[in-house]
């Protein structure tokens, strides 16, 4: 059999999967069929599906030397899965797809047209002439329309259908923005046309199917990494979205800090020294959750991870403390400033220094 990764071909179809085993071999099927006289690859990126998706997969393509299957055990999200799949792409042209039945397989044809004509960006469209939204309820039409018209407010090119997550880019386009991409942003083509404003761009309608197996992802949370994503490709660069995420964290331990010193000092009656190391106490619980859940929810610790996580963020977060709690005693002995504004003090100057290295060493990629 040759060797899958040193073959070169003219398309590389990546297929990202998570519990799609009804599907695989169906959509497998589909492609091998419309592209049977053309050079292509195809490209399973599989986020470890608990129904053996990848099993399937790598049965399927043990005797056909043109089919890849990529099992990630470390990694998940959609954008992620597909730039590896790119990454592992032997083509001058790479075309994405979902794997679910609901992008047709039948334009990948028109997509190879156009790169040959010249077009750098390929998408197919629900929303130009031939393509169709299919089956889909009132409420989504709208979440739809809705998000269109604000990823058109950040990207200069036009096209009908920038959310579409059926598109296709020349290896050299890709090359040339792989720095500039999120890889843990929301949609993937969005960013591409964010970065890539002068290409050559061209959309073929197609009707979005209905989905035969498995569940739709779209959720709360999808409509979260959506707004997330517009915020990061319009500010991020004036002002990362996950110091924001952390600065707002801070703001809710720092109502929290307060709250402590008010507690020591009033209920407990304890001294003001005694109170402010409370309320440190207090906001390194709550912030080191809170963080966890929102702010580095893509490195989110879970289980045993949780207790290590958190001595973790003590430690790092102690030169913190240090800071924090000398410079509010200072302001409040030498410069006999109020407890409570010299503590808002104190933790703004630490801030900096505790995001910084929370974020390389507690939240580590590793992890």
């Amino acid at each position: 059999m040759k060797n899958k990764s040193a073959e070169k071909y003219d398309l590389s179809v990546i297929l990202p999967t998570f519990n799609e085993k009804e599907n695989i071999i169906l959509i497998l099927d589909k492609i091998r069929k419309v592209l049977k006289n053309e050079s292509y690859q195809i490209i399973v990126v599989d986020d470890n599906s608990p129904d053996g998706t990848w099993e399937i997969a790598q049965h399927y393509s043990k005797k056909l030397s043109n089919i890849q299957v990529i099992r990630r055990l470390n990694m998940k999200g959609l954008s992620s899965a597909i730039l590896e799949g790119f990454g592992s792409s032997n083509s001058k042209w790479m075309v994405v797809m979902d794997a679910d039945l609901q992008h047709d397989e039948k334009i990948l044809v028109e997509f190879i047209k156009a790169f040959e004509e010249g077009y750098e960006i390929v998408l197919g469209s629900r929303k130009t002439a031939g393509g169709g939204i299919g089956e889909w309820n009132a409420l989504r039409r709208v979440i739809s329309w809705v998000a269109t018209k604000m990823a058109l407010l950040i990207i200069k090119n036009n096209v009908s259908d920038p959310m579409s997550g059926f598109f296709g880019i020349r290896k050299e386009i890709f090359e040339n923005s792989i720095d500039k991409i999120n890889p843990r942003g929301f949609k993937l083509l969005l960013e591409l046309l964010a970065h890539n404003p002068d290409s050559k761009v061209h959309e073929i309608g197609f009707t979005f199917n209905k989905r035969l197996h498995g569940k739709s992802k779209l959720n709360t949370n999808v409509i979260i990494d959506y707004m997330e994503a517009l915020y990061d490709l319009s500010f991020g660069k004036y002002l990362p979205l996950r110091f924001l995420k952390y600065s707002i964290i801070g703001l809710t331990g720092l109502l929290l800090y307060q709250l402590f010193i008010w507690i020591g000092l009033n209920l407990l009656e304890i001294s003001k020294y005694y109170s402010i190391a409370l309320g440190i106490e207090a906001a390194i619980l709550s912030n080191y959750f809170l963080n966890n859940f929102w702010t580095f929810r893509d490195y989110r610790h879970k289980s045993i991870y949780i207790i290590t996580g958190l001595f973790s963020y003590h430690l790092i977060s102690l030169a913190g403390v240090v800071i924090n709690y000398s410079s509010t005693v200072i302001l409040i002995n030498q410069f006999k400033i109020n407890i409570y504004t010299a503590s808002i003090i104190g933790a703004v100057l630490s801030t900096l220094w505790n995001y910084r290295m929370n974020f390389q060493i507690t939240w580590k990629k590793e992890i």
